[in-house]
C-alpha cells in the first residue's frame, strides 16, 4: 500500500459519506414534504366534512 493508495480510498470514502449523507438529507427533506401534503389533506378532508354537516 502506497501513500497514494491511501488517499484514492480516502476520497472515495468520502465521496460514499457525502452521498449517504446528502441522500439521508434528502429523504428528511421527501418525508417532511410527505407529512405536510397528508396533514394538509387531513385538515381539508375535515373540513369538507363539516361543511357537509352543516350544510
Amino acid at each position: 500500500m502506497s501513500c497514494s493508495d491511501d488517499i484514492v480510498l480516502f476520497a472515495l470514502g468520502l465521496l460514499i459519506y457525502d452521498y449517504a449523507v446528502v441522500s439521508n438529507q434528502f429523504k428528511i427533506i421527501l418525508l417532511f414534504i410527505f407529512l405536510l401534503f397528508s396533514l394538509f389533506f387531513f385538515f381539508f378532508f375535515l373540513f369538507f366534512l363539516l361543511s357537509l354537516a352543516l350544510y
